[in-house]
């Protein structure tokens, strides 16, 4: 076997021609998915000067894909406080945007909450950002925080040994927005507002 490839693959038995990986070297389909080998077979028969007595073909390997890249753990890349106004409209988003890596080639990652309570919030299946459901609302004075959990599913299960999907969870922070005014004065003392007249000495005015 002549060829770059031929420092990865041997014929090991002359005789039978059988293509073999060489013990030591490794494949990675994520780097290159095929390789291209040349064999030469020569005859030992030599009858005729003006006959050829070796030939050459070459032959391509196609390189299998195996998901030996586990899906990577969620992280969030925005680097926002993850946090919402209470008086948000829908569609804001929270500061998180979920990713999850798999590192094989072809692989798709997509996004779902695993865990929402209230079923408050969204998020986008492809890019992972959150955002507050339309027709929801919050509010500060009743809870401060939610918490939820991403899931990140990746489309390469090819390896029932590695795991195709991994879930993180995050804690929304509720922004406190004055939303009632201070109200009016008032005198909450139903008596009238009298003071009697006393020299040398201090009375309160009811």
């Amino acid at each position: 076997m002549i060829g770059a490839s031929s420092r990865l693959f041997t014929i090991a038995d002359p005789s039978t021609g059988v293509v073999t990986l060489i013990q030591g070297n490794s494949l990675d389909y994520e780097t290159t998915t095929k390789h291209t080998i040349t064999v030469e077979a020569v005859s030992s028969d030599h009858p005729d000067d003006n006959q050829p007595t070796s030939t050459h073909t070459s032959f391509i390997i196609q390189v299998t894909n195996v998901n030996d890249n586990p899906i990577s753990p969620i992280t969030d890349t925005n680097t926002a406080e993850d946090q919402i106004a209470e008086n948000a409209i829908a569609g804001a988003t929270v500061g998180i945007t979920a990713q999850a890596i798999d590192p094989d080639r072809n692989a798709v990652v997509t996004y779902s909450l695993s865990d929402n309570p209230g079923r408050l919030f969204a998020i986008d299946v492809n890019t992972g950002v959150i955002t507050l459901i339309q027709g929801n609302s919050l509010d500060y004075e009743t809870t401060t925080r939610h918490t939820i959990t991403v899931e990140a599913v990746s489309s390469d299960p090819s390896d029932p040994n590695q795991a195709n999907s991994t879930q993180t969870s995050f804690t929304i922070q509720v922004v406190d927005v004055n939303e009632y005014p201070i109200s009016e004065i008032r005198d909450m003392d139903d008596t009238d507002n009298l003071v009697v007249e006393v020299d040398n000495a201090a009375e309160d005015i009811t």
